[in-house]
């Protein structure tokens, strides 16, 4: 069971991207991931509200807060390459190791200018999750 995110007493910006490419902004007071709808709220103030089915959703990407510096350099490995949707790519690390049969997984970006301190990937959503390894250094582990 993945487990679930609650950001109290505060809110967390995400963007939540559809699979057919759509993007929209906004703001979760918690985020499971196994829940069967998903609802955004477009202000910090949850006036308007959003719900999106997760079989639509592709990610969720959980913004950096604006004082949070991004990660250092050498604790980055990029060790997995996710192509989802709309031809986009991310270099990211596991957060933990797969749960098999599990929906998706959360993993942190390996990008210093990425925008996103941590995303859910629907496994629906990703169109390849491929090593982010040189194809000699694969052929030597072969």
């Amino acid at each position: 069971m993945l487990p679930e995110r609650t950001f109290a007493p505060s809110i967390a910006a995400v963007s939540l991207v559809l699979v057919n490419g759509r993007v929209h902004e906004g703001h979760l007071s918690r985020f499971s991931p196994a829940a069967s709808d998903i609802t955004l709220s477009l202000s910090k103030e949850g006036k308007e509200k959003s719900r999106f089915a997760t079989e639509q959703v592709a990610y969720v990407g959980f913004h950096r807060p604006t004082n949070e510096p991004p990660p250092l350099p050498h604790k980055l490995k990029a060790e997995l390459k996710i192509h989802v949707g709309g031809g986009k790519t991310f270099l990211v690390d596991l957060d933990a190791p797969d749960t098999p049969g599990s929906i998706g997984f959360y993993a942190r970006p390996a990008e210093p200018q990425s925008a996103f301190r941590e995303i859910f990937f629907y496994n629906h959503g990703v169109n390849l999750r491929e090593l982010n390894l040189p194809l000699g250094e694969l052929l030597v582990k072969e």
